[in-house]
């Protein structure tokens, strides 16, 4: 062996010698006593603590949080790590939802007291809205022109479906639910009838009504004109990824003032959609868990910086 080779490699590293200096001016440190599961630790003299926890083969207990987007992935994950405290809990709105399982939640002692956690190890489901969904919902309420109002119907139109009978509560004896080649021809009508004068409307017996509007020719002179349009309309639409669709009832509304149109939607009752799903999926995890999920939120304790 090269002797100025094996004397670099025997020489201490400053940094080195510089560390055990410093132990030796703080004293031999004390080893905390332990219990079984507790995190293995050094407190020195200075009452500053040396975590061990790292050096060991594996952590002490299970930490993290797992995101998932079905259903049916998040109650895999659950059925896998739940343990006796676990409790779940979820809530949801019209633009979003969510269910939390904390894991590791407060959990009995053998002698039957609830021992405290730090809830150190959650799953989350997210209600992600699906794209017909947030279009729908997005444009609720909202009055658009004539062009723009037919464009969102050629847009969306594969969503509409007409109710099976007594599916629906009907307005009149006799309403009548429009098919999609029948939105789509009011949608090409509005598209093509751009140089009108709108004068009023006219509500016929089987609930739809009826778009007067004088249609500008050559020379001056106007020819009249009617726009049937049905009261109400249907869709089929899912809330959230992983859910059925719904039956989904609209209102359309139209407005002629000045000799133009708008026109717009509105979502009867679009929390009670919202509330189906919320339920359906709330239910789907209680009979595949066996744990009830809570309505609302759970705030744990969290651990004090370490």
């Amino acid at each position: 062996m090269n002797p100025s080779t094996a004397t670099a490699a025997s020489t201490p590293d400053r940094s080195m010698v510089e560390a055990i200096a410093d132990l030796a001016r703080m004293g031999i440190p004390r080893h905390n006593t332990l219990e079984q599961g507790d995190e293995p630790a050094i407190v020195w003299p200075d009452k500053t603590i040396t975590r061990l926890e790292g050096l060991l083969d594996r952590p002490l207990r299970k930490r993290g949080t797992g995101t998932f987007e079905t259903a049916e992935s998040f109650i895999a994950y659950v059925l896998k790590h739940k343990e006796t405290g676990t409790e779940i809990v979820g809530d949801a709105n019209e633009q979003r939802g969510s269910f939390s399982a904390l894991l590791d939640y407060h959990k009995p002692n053998t002698d039957g007291v609830i021992a405290a956690s730090w809830t150190e190890h959650r799953a989350t489901l997210n209600l992600t809205p699906t794209p017909e969904w947030t279009r729908w919902i997005g444009k609720n309420r909202t009055s658009l022109d004539q062009r723009a109002f037919a464009e969102f119907l050629e847009d969306n139109v594969a969503d509409v479906i007409v109710p099976a009978a007594g599916a629906v509560t009907l307005n009149s004896a006799n309403e009548v639910f429009p098919t999609q080649q029948q939105l789509l021809s009011i949608a090409a009508t509005l598209q093509v009838k751009t140089d009108v004068a709108f004068d009023s409307r006219i509500k016929l017996q089987n609930g739809q009504q009826q778009l007067t509007y004088v249609e500008k020719m050559e020379g001056g002179h106007g020819e009249n004109g009617t726009l049937p349009i049905p009261e109400r309309f249907a869709l089929a639409v899912a809330p959230f990824r992983g859910t059925p669709k719904y039956q989904v009832l609209c209102r359309l509304r139209y407005r002629a003032a000045g000799g133009k149109a708008t026109f717009s939607y509105e979502i009867e009752r679009p929390q009670k959609i919202v509330e189906s799903a919320f339920n359906d999926i709330r239910s789907l995890i209680s009979e595949k868990t066996g744990i009830l999920p809570l309505v609302g939120s759970i705030t744990p304790d969290t651990r004090p910086n370490r």
